[in-house]
C-alpha cells in the first residue's frame, strides 16, 4: 500500500511560462508513517493555466490512506471543473460526503485548491477548512486573509455547500506557499508550537526553490529538538518571475 501511495506522489513539478510570467512549482513531502493522509496534486490545464491542490485527511494509517485514494479518484472525476476552484472543491465535497455517508464513520479532509492563470495574470483560490497559504509580495511575507465565507467547511462534512473563490493578482507577487499542519504544529520540549510566524521568518530569506522548502523543514526540526515529525509534512511552493 505504501508503494502504491508513494508512486502517486509527483516526482517533479512543472515550470510554466507565458510572455509575461514564469511560475515555478516545488514541493516537499515527508509522510510520518507508512501510509500518509497528506497529499498534493498539480494539474496542467493548458492555455498557461495550472491547478494545484494541497490536502490533509483527518488521522493517519489505513483509514486516512483509503480516504486519500477516494479523493484521488474524485479528482479525476472532477477534472472537467478543475479550472474553477470553487466548483472543483464543491464537487470533491459532494463526492466524499456521499461516500462517507455509507460508512457511518466521521472522517473529513481539509483542502486548498487554486488555479494559476498566467495569461490573465492572476490566481483564483478556494479553501475547504485548510490553513491559509503564505504570500510574498514585493519581498514582504504575510499570511493570506481567509476569513468568513472564503474559508469553507472541510471536505466530507457538509454536503451541498458552495465554496467561495478569492482572486490574487500576480503583480508584485513573488511567491505562494501552501502546506499542511504537520510542519507548523511540531513542538519544542516545553510544548511551544513552531507556528506559522516562524515559517514566515524562514520565507523572508534569500533562498528559493526546493532549498527554501527544505530550510523550513530543517528549521522546524531544530526548533523541536526531534529528528522526525509526528505528523505528515506536505509543502507546495510557487515562485513567480515577471517577464522571464
Amino acid at each position: 500500500a505504501r508503494e502504491i501511495q508513494q508512486a502517486a506522489v509527483p516526482r517533479a513539478l512543472p515550470t510554466i511560462q507565458s510572455e509575461q510570467w514564469t511560475a515555478k512549482f516545488n514541493h516537499c513531502y515527508q509522510p510520518a508513517s507508512d501510509l500518509a493522509g497528506d497529499f498534493l496534486e498539480v494539474v496542467e490545464l493548458g492555455d498557461h493555466r495550472v491547478g494545484f491542490l494541497v490536502c490533509d485527511v483527518m488521522g493517519h494509517g489505513v483509514r486516512a490512506a483509503l480516504i486519500v485514494s477516494m479523493l484521488r479518484g474524485l479528482i479525476e472525476k472532477q477534472r472537467a471543473s478543475a479550472g474553477e476552484p470553487g466548483v472543483f472543491l464543491a464537487g470533491l465535497n459532494e463526492g466524499l460526503s456521499h461516500l462517507l455517508a455509507r460508512t457511518r464513520t466521521e472522517m473529513f479532509a481539509t483542502a486548498f485548491y487554486g488555479v494559476v492563470d498566467l495569461e490573465a495574470g492572476e490566481i483564483r483560490l478556494a479553501s475547504a477548512g485548510h490553513p491559509a497559504p503564505i504570500l510574498k509580495r514585493h519581498g514582504k511575507v504575510e499570511v493570506m486573509n481567509l476569513k468568513g465565507r472564503l474559508r469553507g467547511p472541510a471536505l466530507g462534512m457538509v454536503p451541498g455547500v458552495p465554496y467561495q473563490e478569492s482572486v490574487l493578482s500576480l503583480r508584485g507577487l513573488d511567491g505562494l506557499w501552501g502546506f499542511t499542519d504537520g510542519v507548523f504544529e511540531i513542538r519544542a520540549e516545553d510544548g511551544e508550537e513552531f507556528g506559522v510566524p516562524r515559517m514566515c521568518q524562514v520565507l523572508e530569506g534569500t533562498e528559493s526553490g526546493p532549498e527554501l522548502l527544505e530550510r523550513i523543514v530543517t528549521t522546524a526540526l531544530t526548533f523541536s529538538g526531534e529528528g522526525v515529525f509526528e505528523d505528515d509534512v506536505c509543502l507546495l511552493g510557487i515562485e513567480f518571475v515577471r517577464g522571464a
